[in-house]
Parts: C-alpha cells; sequence; structure tokens
C-alpha cells in the first residue's frame, strides 16, 4: 500500500470515530507523565486505532 492510501485510511478511521482528527490527538496523550494506552508503532502502512 502506498503511503498516500495508508494516510488516507487512516485520516478515514479517525474521522468515523472522532469528532475531528484534533479530538483524536488530544485524546492520545490527555497527561502526557500518565499513559493509559500504549499505541503501537506504525509498520507497513497498516495501523489501527485503539478503541
Amino acid at each position: 500500500m502506498k503511503p498516500e492510501e495508508a494516510a488516507r485510511r487512516l485520516l478515514e478511521d479517525i474521522l468515523a470515530r472522532y469528532e475531528s482528527v484534533e479530538e483524536f490527538i488530544g485524546l492520545l496523550r490527555v497527561d502526557p507523565f500518565v499513559d493509559t494506552t500504549e499505541i503501537p508503532p506504525i509498520s507497513d502502512y497498516l495501523w489501527t486505532i485503539p478503541t
């Protein structure tokens, strides 16, 4: 999969679950000193958003 296609799919997944990209980013690290969810690294342009 091309990086552009992977980016488009990731953005579609984010917007399907959240009101905006900003909301998603805000929820990633509510408190940078106390993370509650480990997010796997992006690899092979396939990445799923933890729910």
